[in-house]
């Protein structure tokens, strides 16, 4: 009789188990984790494991990380360093800005952003793969991927010397950093990132502030802090900003 009440009293624990929807914890792992990053999280289950050609074997979460960064490769370039000016750079950002940019794409953040080939491009990427991804890439070197051949014992490019530090980016420090390092980790690096496109990514916001219409399929960038900041500058402060921050060293080193 002791051990039928002990599998009748199993029993009843795990029936409440069951019925409020499985092991403590299991429904708020999302909750959790959307407070910790300030992003949502769709609490849709994660997308299957994609199959490798042919049928064969499931490919890992690496493995399918690896196959989406040869896509990227046709616009951020190898190692997701281009030489294109108008491009970004994404070798080395922050791998938390960098994922809440891939859901800003993706039309799931609450400051969304509009960009056709992104937008086609991440229709094909799993979400669960967000995470992985973006932290991949910030394992990259921001100056290119590491010499081969001959070259491979090569030393890492030497330092650039800056453009003089203008008034306006004592404005930008605050977040970028003195040295355009982001100070937090959703905070985007702009230390040697591509003149043109700073320039262009300034002045988007700068017109959206002040409630211009874009030009034919492009659409302004919004960003209620840097909106506010951003509109007071004239061109000539985001054409100092713009070459001042391309011409600091992405890695963070300043010059004394």
């Amino acid at each position: 009789m002791k051990w039928w009440g002990l599998i009748l009293g199993a029993l009843v624990v795990a029936s409440a188990g069951l019925l409020n929807g499985g092991p403590a914890g299991a429904q708020t792992g999302q909750t959790d984790q959307a407070a910790q990053t300030g992003t949502p999280t769709p609490p849709a289950a994660a997308p299957a494991p994609l199959k490798a050609a042919g049928g064969g074997a499931v490919k890992s979460i690496d493995q399918q990380v690896q196959d989406v960064l040869k896509t990227c490769a046709g616009c951020h370039g190898v190692g997701a360093a281009n030489t294109t000016p108008t491009r970004p750079d994404i070798a080395g950002q922050k791998a938390e800005y960098i994922r809440r940019q891939l859901w800003a794409f993706k039309g799931q953040a609450a400051q969304s952003r509009k960009n056709s080939v992104m937008q086609h491009t991440l229709s094909n990427v799993p979400e669960n793969l967000f995470a992985p991804l973006a932290r991949k890439i910030a394992q990259l070197s921001c100056v290119g991927e590491p010499a081969k051949g001959p070259l491979a014992a090569a030393k890492k490019p030497p330092l650039k010397e800056p453009l003089p530090r203008p008034q306006a980016a004592g404005t930008c420090a605050v977040c970028h950093g003195a040295n355009g390092i982001g100070v937090q980790q959703q905070v985007p690096n702009l230390a040697g990132q591509k003149r043109a496109y700073l320039r262009r990514q300034l002045l988007l916001i700068r017109e959206a502030a002040w409630g211009a219409l874009p030009r034919e399929g492009e659409a302004w960038r919004k960003h209620p802090i840097l909106a506010e900041r951003i509109a007071r500058f004239k061109i000539s402060d985001i054409d100092a900003l713009a070459g001042y921050y391309a011409s600091l060293d992405c890695r963070g080193d300043i010059l004394k």
